[in-house]
């Protein structure tokens, strides 16, 4: 953690990443240790990001942002998938093939 420290002292995300490599580990009071490391120096960790690009326009999705006008929908359809992900055998029609009435 020293070098980490030294390297990229203000990058919430690596020490997030070495607090679940502690975990993984075992390694309990190394995990408390960075993670009050973390709340001491009230970091926020970036939230992760996707872009895709539909009918030829990019969409950026940004984790913990419902705001997109398409939002419901997509976690509509998340919900769907899950709930029919212990039915063995059932067909899901996921999306129509013109994506642009959803999206736009």
């Amino acid at each position: 953690m020293e070098q980490l420290q030294e390297l990229e002292p203000d990058d919430a995300g690596n020490y997030v990443l070495l607090s679940n490599i502690y975990a993984d580990l075992g390694k309990w009071e190394d995990v408390s240790r960075t993670r009050k490391l973390i709340r001491s120096k009230s970091m926020k960790k970036t939230p992760g990001c996707s872009l895709i690009e539909v009918n030829n326009v990019v969409l950026e999705f940004v984790s913990g942002d419902d705001t997109k006008p398409f939002a419901k929908y997509i976690f509509s359809m998340l919900q769907l998938l899950v709930s029919h992900q212990s039915m063995p055998g059932e067909s899901i029609e996921a999306v129509p093939e013109d994506c642009s009435q959803i999206l736009c």
